[in-house]
């Protein structure tokens, strides 16, 4: 969005002009909403991001991104290196030899925080340190931890191979869930629904590689962004998750579609929720930001599913929903200080768009909701994202129904190609 380019005297007014006169770094999967969100309150923002689309350059003083998007070619592309790897080695080659005044982790190091390792030999992360992350992500720890405060955990082994796969999904039941022990946004899950489809489903795993097999929740799926000091902690707002919706381009699977506010939780179920959520990061002394992705079943039993130990993908949609900086609040809790009360959020809904042909991307900018545009004349493939949109409004059936036909526009702006 245009309006996003220059510093926006309202929100600095609003927001005190938090980042004025500060050099900020980033590196993340997708650092542009956190860019904007600076370059907004007046920061000049440092970047090495993933993608590299088209609406990034506006928001930074200078970016590199891992892929290299050109017209004709398709902008994802495998790597001979983690992803991870690149993010830090690009940020530390090209900006290393500056001092920055924060330095922020937003998706993608959660499961891999050794690649952070070298980024803190050179900065200190205003937020969770690698080793944080990495306590929040051990899932043996947390999962006790949910259970111990009276949340419920789904049963879950780990396997190394077809046989032990078997034994433990006749043990926890089908259908179940087979999960890489690394995933985000809800790549490498996969649901099983019988024996055969296990077997059928394992072989396409590379041999050795470790697996989590996962009992299958049914409910809505739900997630909680926290603001914590380590030693005390708020639950800010709470949001519906899109997995796989395809409204969104998608085909019912586990893929990551976007989210939307309010979220309907009663009201015992919501007060048992900040309560655990809370504690879970006082507990585990995480700082910042946080995020806890739950599953509400039927009965309106709480299912711990994982902790994100940084910034969320809601984010955006929070600081357009509440006209609040979440990068502002995020800095003051890592600082010890908490806001006295939850800002007020408007009905939103961001949704992330994907293709449903192979097709070149036309231009995004036609449509003034979408973020994160795949840049003009790149090439995508069927179920490669295009795009974002985020809606505010006064109800959630508007602004999902906004999104619903923005989210038809886009595709049509993907002129379909022959195999």
């Amino acid at each position: 969005m245009e309006r996003l380019i220059s510093i926006n005297l309202i929100f600095c007014k609003m927001n005190d002009c938090f980042f004025a006169n500060q050099d900020i770094g980033i590196l993340g999967f997708n650092t542009r909403p956190i860019a904007c969100s600076v370059a907004r309150q007046g920061g000049k923002v440092f970047v090495s991001d993933y993608w590299g689309d088209s609406d990034l350059q506006p928001c930074v003083k200078k970016w590199v991104s891992v892929l290299n998007p050109q017209p004709g070619y398709r902008q994802r592309k495998k790597l001979d290196r983690p992803m991870q790897e690149y993010l830090v080695q690009n940020f530390l080659e090209y900006y290393g030899h500056s001092d920055y005044d924060h330095i922020f982790i937003t998706g993608g190091f959660d499961d891999y925080t050794i690649y952070l390792k070298e980024l803190e030999k050179r900065y200190r992360i205003s937020g969770n340190s690698s080793k944080q992350m990495k306590l929040a992500r051990d899932f043996q720890k947390v999962n006790t931890l949910a259970t111990e405060l009276g949340l419920r955990v789904p049963l879950q082994k780990l396997s190394d191979s077809l046989d032990t796969s078997l034994s433990i999904a006749d043990e926890i039941g089908y259908p179940c869930i087979l999960r890489a022990l690394e995933s985000g946004g809800g790549s490498g899950i996969r649901f099983i629904k019988d024996q055969d489809d296990l077997i059928t489903k394992y072989k396409k795993i590379q041999p050795g590689s470790r697996m989590r097999i996962q009992q299958y929740v049914t409910g809505k799926d739900a997630s909680v962004s926290l603001l914590s000091t380590g030693t005390k902690a708020m639950s800010l707002s709470y949001h519906g998750q899109m997995i796989g919706f395809p409204s969104a381009g998608l085909k019912c699977n586990f893929t990551f579609s976007g989210n939307f506010m309010p979220f309907s939780i009663e009201s015992e179920t919501r007060k048992k929720l900040t309560r655990t959520t809370e504690r879970m990061m006082t507990e585990l002394g995480l700082v910042g930001s946080n995020g806890i992705d739950v599953v509400l079943d039927d009965a309106e039993r709480i299912w711990f599913m994982e902790i994100n130990p940084r910034f969320q993908a809601t984010l955006e949609m929070l600081e357009y929903a509440g006209k609040v900086s979440i990068t502002k609040l995020h800095v003051d809790a890592c600082e010890g200080y908490l806001p006295r009360q939850s800002p007020k959020f408007t009905a939103a809904c961001k949704m992330i768009v994907y293709s449903q042909v192979k097709g070149v991307v036309g231009d995004l900018s036609r449509i003034p909701e979408t973020v994160d545009r795949t840049p003009i004349g790149v090439h995508v493939n069927r179920y490669d994202p295009i795009c974002s949109l985020i809606y505010t409004g006064i109800s959630i059936n508007e602004v999902y129904k906004k999104a619903i036909h923005s989210s038809e526009e886009v595709r049509r702006l993907v002129e379909p190609m022959k195999d």
